[in-house]
């Protein structure tokens, strides 16, 4: 490892280096090269390239409710990035947030639990679920109406506390 003049120091990875990715427990034993962390950066074509950039002024639109606390509600799954306002529901597709349903009946704070491509987000007053064939939300009278959800092991957890 070289030790640059201003104290830092610089250490180089090549492509097989890279290719062992972060180690899978803390007992390894130190400069076996595995990596320990990684933010920010994603593995690529033999190097490690920067994510690229997403700023939340970018995607706001008018359809946002900013002065409305506690809204909005963002909420990350493994493959969908979805706003709730007390109202309505977005979805990030592409760079663009898109209203996927409106005009809901407001309640408590929105709880969402998701797998793969479904999705099922509840307020208390309503149930919305995303169908993962069509992509189309939709407010559902099977679904119960919750305050809390989880997703343990693929099994929706799902709790209700009366207002």
């Amino acid at each position: 490892m070289k030790t640059l003049p201003n104290g830092f120091f610089s250490l180089n990875y090549d492509t097989g280096d890279l290719a062992k990715g972060l180690r899978a427990t803390d007992k390894l034993p130190r400069n076996n090269k595995f990596l320990t962390k990684c933010s920010g950066m994603v593995g690529k074509e033999g190097t490690l390239s920067k994510l690229a950039s997403l700023t939340v002024s970018s995607i706001v639109t008018a359809d946002v409710e900013l002065d409305n606390f506690p809204f909005p509600q963002i909420f990350i799954t493994d493959k969908h990035i979805i706003v709730c306002n007390e109202t309505s529901i977005l979805e990030l597709v592409g760079a663009t947030l898109v209203v996927q349903i409106d005009d809901l009946t407001p309640g408590n704070m929105w709880s969402l639990a998701g797998s793969h491509n479904f999705v099922y987000l509840s307020n208390g007053k309503v149930s919305v679920v995303r169908d993962p064939i069509t992509q189309v939300y939709s407010v559902s009278a099977t679904a119960p109406k919750s305050t809390s959800i989880c997703n343990f092991n693929g099994q929706m957890l799902v709790g209700y506390l009366p207002a």
